[in-house]
């Protein structure tokens, strides 16, 4: 029997999901790639953005992230960024090709529609090694 709380979710996979723009062609075992969205939040939004966040760090880590957080700006009010950790590029594009349901969009478009932009500022950074 489906699960009294997952159970109704949709498992349906979601294709909503914008294509970074890149100035090199990442291989596919490049990484580990860290991912950073930003979002500015009113004041009067805050409180319910903060409380639909821990369903997109789920969904995240859910999909292959690891290492997530949320972190409030010191020096911009109402801006907060979200990091996290996915270990290749490989598993970056399949986190969102095979692994990204319409229940996860929901999560991340709920937390959108309560920022300025409607829109996250993403950035993805690949681990350089220097030697």
């Amino acid at each position: 029997p489906p699960s009294p709380v997952t159970g109704t979710l949709s498992r349906e996979l979601s294709m909503a999901w914008p294509v970074p723009t890149l100035v090199f062609e990442p291989e596919p075992d490049d990484g580990p790639v860290e991912v950073s969205a930003i979002y500015d939040v009113p004041a009067d939004r805050r409180d319910d953005f903060l409380a639909a966040m821990p369903a997109v760090g789920r969904s995240r880590r859910r999909t292959g992230a690891r290492n997530w957080h949320l972190y409030r700006s010191a020096d911009r009010d109402g801006r907060y960024v979200e990091q996290f950790v996915v270990p290749s590029w490989s598993e970056y594009r399949r986190q969102h090709r095979d692994r990204w349901t319409e229940y996860d969009h929901d999560n991340v478009a709920r937390v959108l529609a309560m920022t300025t932009t409607g829109i996250p500022d993403e950035r993805h950074l690949f681990s350089t090694n220097i030697r």
